[in-house]
């Protein structure tokens, strides 16, 4: 794991902005209606109340990104529980030198920006789901001297890659503008006014909702690194949904030769064990024998975390079997019936 540059964890009511990582980089509640510390869907949180900017947020130290630039990156991650959107350009955090930038900012609609001049982003494109906890990772990628082929910015929810803002080096000229952003960090002055639930920009309102396990890295985590800091807040049986939910994979309605089943996911912190009701036709492992006809399969993955003991959940799927002798041809599923209407391809 990378350095790590402050920690809230927004757990202690009396100290809300309180920085859980020895750096002392507290951060301080300011607004007519402060953020503060309470449980919110079953976790501690710090709870914005959103409004016109500057009536709920956390100033963060001057000194934020001391030791962070081109060679190392940056990696920032929180819990998002949103409530109901006020303004699209609600920030999750927003790090920088007034409006006219640089800065660097994250929005409940989960686009992120570096700016100089230009934006350097990553867009997932997607609103953060009200009253339900999402885990977000931003990581930059410095070029090192410009010596990668590709850096950037990129966003991971719920530990997987939802956008991927990297600039490659035949892109010269916003690989150009990366490198001058990146530059800005070598100038603390350029990031004195650094925000958690705040925007830059005075028409912007403040974000309404919850944060909670806010860090900051110096460096840009790996996705499996993303994957094992989410798992740190999370029960067994939340890992388990979360495999379920998010992680594992659909097989295909149709199948016409070996599929994979993976038999870990979440970088082996799930296993996997799968079954079929026509094990001659489809084996655990995904090979596939077929018949002399498109045959029904129904699929079944049964999931268990590694790390300890802990309930199975279980999760089924309904595909069909291709028969070798109709591969040239063109299938189609009618509803749930699984009919095949089978016609030569011309």
């Amino acid at each position: 794991m990378n350095e790590m540059i402050l920690w809230y964890q927004f757990n202690d009511e009396a100290q809300v902005g309180k920085d859980s990582s020895g750096n002392n980089m507290h951060a301080t509640a300011l607004g007519e209606r402060k953020p503060v510390v309470s449980e919110v869907c079953g976790r501690n949180a710090a709870v914005f109340k959103g409004g016109k900017n500057g009536v709920s947020y956390f100033e963060l130290p001057k000194n934020l990104l001391e030791g962070v630039g081109d060679e190392n990156g940056l990696t920032i991650s929180t819990w998002v529980c949103a409530d109901k959107a006020v303004n699209v350009w609600e920030r999750i955090f927003d790090f920088g030198k007034g409006q006219g930038g640089p800065y660097i900012f994250l929005t409940r609609f989960m686009r992120g920006v570096c700016f100089k001049n230009t934006d350097i982003f990553a867009d997932a494109r997607m609103a953060a789901p009200v009253n339900e906890w999402m885990h977000i990772a931003m990581t930059i990628t410095g070029t090192k001297g410009g010596s990668l082929s590709s850096a950037g910015p990129r966003l991971y929810i719920n530990g997987e890659l939802a956008a991927d803002g990297f600039i490659s080096q035949t892109s010269s000229g916003r690989y150009k503008q990366l490198r001058e952003w990146l530059a800005t960090l070598d100038d603390l002055s350029n990031y004195d006014c650094n925000y958690i639930g705040r925007s830059q920009f005075a028409p912007d309102a403040d974000f309404c909702g919850a944060l909670s396990d806010f860090r900051m890295y110096k460096g840009a985590l790996l996705e499996e690194e993303i994957i094992d800091l989410m798992c740190t807040a999370l029960t067994n049986e939340q890992i388990l949904a979360l495999a379920k939910d998010k992680f594992l994979p659909t097989p295909a309605k149709i199948i016409n030769g070996d599929i994979n089943l993976p038999a870990t996911l979440m970088d082996g912190r799930v296993k996997v064990t799968w079954k079929s009701d026509r094990p001659d036709n489809l084996s655990a492992t995904g090979k596939v024998t077929a018949a002399g006809e498109a045959i029904a399969v129904t699929i079944t993955a049964t999931l268990e975390c590694t790390n300890g003991d802990s309930d199975t959940v279980t999760k089924t799927f309904h595909s069909s079997i291709l028969p070798n002798e109709l591969a040239p041809y063109e299938l189609t599923i009618h509803g749930d019936k699984k009919v095949l209407d089978i016609s030569p391809t011309l």
